[in-house]
């Protein structure tokens, strides 16, 4: 459900939950649901990782959580999962904006390079000595070649370069200062900026494109993409173009089309000289004040989700840097306000206040009560979509077929005599009631 995350502190006592762990990203969402006494004593652990955690995720921390909590930094790259961890208590106290991301787990050493590949004691390249280091790349040698190494002093181990750099604090825990090339994280997704700029690259009119990763609120980034064309282009075209071609969180917030772009003496994009951007600053001058009073309540509903001074009538909420999260606590509050149900695509459809308040009027009108819809039997042969897990099973089915790997065997020593009648009606009343155990997989046109 879209409401998801606000009802989410009441599921996590209802369950008597004990751990929590998501993205930084989608911890801030959380927390942000949250009144300023509410306490979630139950937590016993908070567990953050896929991206940089700082220190507002440490203060959230120590005003809904209990002395008793324990707060973990966790990093580490697909190709060796967890390395590091970092813990924090209730009397931890934080001098810097970032965390560290603290110390390698068991059987695991931290290692940092130097750009011809030796080892400095202070400064450089994340490197994991690890037996639990991926092979290699799928189908990309040289990429494998560059990226893993063979670790010369214990056989049992290999090497991996992260592209991420790191310093070592006094303390001797690990900490992330950003990436080497010219990938970044967008909540918790790691994103080749170059793939983007590729994509855009492809419209006729784009000459040259660079794209950067703007961090204007500490923790939260967004894309920017300055372009070079050789006529008018359209932010939204380009916008359109991309939804087309690469997944939501790889669009870029805002375009900025500039004369040429910044250079080095050596001829490269010197991405440090590109123009101070400030995404909403553009905004402004199209600014269009509310002009009845369910504009007027979603304009401040918009401010506060994605914390900006004013938003317009005509501003789109994705170019003032929405994303899907931030739309899931805009929608909880329109329907906690204005009480009415909206899907979580009506805003990509309504993407503007007055679009969105449109939609809302008309819905008003209808006067609907605010239900859930009644969960109904199916008919019998229905023919259904498979759910994530079971298109996960079919795939592997696919890889390798006839496999094993999800049969449990488990034998049972009973004693006593057996009633063979009985077992068998027993063994089919539980078929009979658990449909996942009579499921077929059929292939339809392929």
């Amino acid at each position: 459900k879209e409401e998801g995350l606000t009802h989410l502190s009441e599921v996590l006592q209802q369950q008597k939950i004990t751990i929590y762990h998501s993205t930084p990203t989608l911890y801030r969402h959380f927390v942000s649901t949250l009144s300023q006494l509410e306490k979630l004593n139950q937590i016993r652990l908070v567990v953050l990782g896929g991206e940089e955690v700082v220190r507002t995720n440490v203060d959230s921390y120590k005003e809904h959580f209990s002395e008793e909590c324990i707060f973990v930094n966790c990093i580490g790259s697909t190709e060796s999962s967890i390395t590091l961890l970092y813990l924090v208590n209730q009397q931890t106290e934080s001098t810097r904006n970032t965390v560290p991301v603290g110390y390698p787990i068991e059987e695991t050493e931290i290692l940092l390079l130097n750009e011809a590949g030796d080892k400095t004691d202070i400064y450089g390249e994340i490197a994991i000595r690890s037996p639990h280091v991926a092979l290699g790349y799928w189908h990309k040698p040289n990429l494998t070649q560059i990226a893993f190494l063979p670790d010369l002093e214990f056989s049992s181990r290999r090497i991996y370069r992260t592209g991420d750099l790191g310093r070592l604090r006094p303390d001797g825990s690990l900490e992330f200062l950003g990436r080497k090339d010219f990938q970044v994280k967008i909540r918790g997704f790691r994103i080749e900026l170059g793939e983007i700029e590729a994509a855009i690259a492809q419209h006729p009119s784009v000459r040259e494109t660079v794209v950067i990763a703007i961090a204007d609120i500490p923790g939260e980034k967004y894309l920017v993409a300055y372009v070079v064309a050789t006529q008018t282009v359209a932010s939204d075209e380009l916008r359109h173009i991309l939804k087309q071609k690469l997944p939501d969180y790889m669009v870029p917030a805002s375009f900025v089309f500039l004369d040429s772009l910044p250079l080095t003496p050596n001829r490269k994009i010197d991405r440090r000289a590109l123009p101070t951007h400030e995404l909403h600053q553009q905004l402004l001058d199209k600014y269009v004040a509310p002009r009845t009073p369910v504009e007027e309540m979603l304009a401040q509903i918009w401010a506060q989700v994605l914390k900006v001074e004013q938003v317009g009538i005509h501003n789109n909420f994705f170019e003032l840097g929405g994303h899907s999260l931030l739309a899931t606590q805009i929608l909880s509050r329109i329907r906690n306000i204005f009480k009415v149900e909206l899907p979580l695509r009506s805003l990509f459809a309504a993407a503007t206040v007055a679009e969105l308040g449109h939609l809302i009027g008309q819905l008003q009108q209808q006067n609907l009560e605010l239900i859930s819809p009644a969960i109904l039997p199916r008919a019998q042969n229905t023919e259904l979509q498979l759910s994530y897990a079971q298109q996960r099973l079919w795939f592997l089915d696919q890889f390798e077929p006839n496999s094993s790997f999800y049969n449990i065997p488990i034998t049972l020593h009973l004693q006593g005599n057996l009633n063979l009648t009985a077992l068998e009606q027993s063994l089919q009343e539980i078929i009979n009631r658990h449909e996942a155990l009579r499921t077929n997989f059929i292939t339809v046109d392929g």
